[in-house]
């Protein structure tokens, strides 16, 4: 999923919105992951989705692939690219952690409105617990058809998927009944042949 439109954010400022937006979805920050190469912070999703077509940082070209991504609160994956003296890294790894907790700090204290706003949920949170409303949410269900309505919800659609899925769980449950009553015929003659084998051999006993 790429990132959060801007319009569903509170207060947000200009250069906040500037800074936290990444290049390729032009939204604000999903999940972001920072580059090896150029240091440049991408929305997990787009950045992955830009390296199933491509071998090169959209931002300055140079060759990358998903191994050389990393949270921003897990910089130190990038040690082995740094080709510096230990003392400056470590200058160097100070520096851009601080910087980097800021970032992930700021990110996670913007409000925003619930992605279920236009089902009626008029609740705000900070983006760092918004997941976990997102979840719960009581507007969750379509009201008209009560699935769960997401981004672009065509309730037609969600039913034509709930009837096939529906459909399918029918027809396993046909093949399970098919077998079931194959198996209780099966028994029920052993049954038959068991119940004539006791009376034959209670009737040879008799004579």
């Amino acid at each position: 999923m790429s990132g959060y439109e801007l319009n569903r954010f509170i207060d947000i400022s200009q250069s906040d919105s500037e800074e936290l937006t990444c290049s390729i979805c032009h939204d604000i920050f999903r999940n972001p992951v920072v580059t090896n190469c150029c240091l440049q912070t991408f929305c997990e999703q787009c950045i992955n989705d830009w390296l199933e077509k491509n071998n090169t940082c959209p931002y300055d070209r140079k060759e990358l692939n998903k191994n050389q991504l990393s949270r921003p609160s897990k910089f130190e994956k990038f040690e082995k690219y740094l080709k510096i003296s230990s003392i400056l890294l470590n200058c160097v790894f100070k520096k851009l952690n601080i910087f980097l907790r800021a970032f992930t700090n700021m990110l996670g204290r913007l409000k925003i409105r619930c992605i279920y706003s236009k089902n009626g949920c008029e609740t705000v949170h900070y983006l760092d617990s918004l997941e976990k409303h997102e979840k719960q949410c009581d507007k969750k269900l379509c009201n008209k058809c009560f699935c769960e309505r997401s981004v672009k919800h065509d309730c037609i659609e969600s039913l034509l998927a709930s009837n096939r899925e529906l459909s399918e769980n029918n027809n396993e449950l046909q093949k399970m009944l098919e077998l079931a009553t194959d198996k209780i015929s099966s028994m029920k003659s052993e049954m038959e042949n068991y119940l004539q084998t006791i009376q034959e051999l209670t009737n040879n006993n008799e004579v």
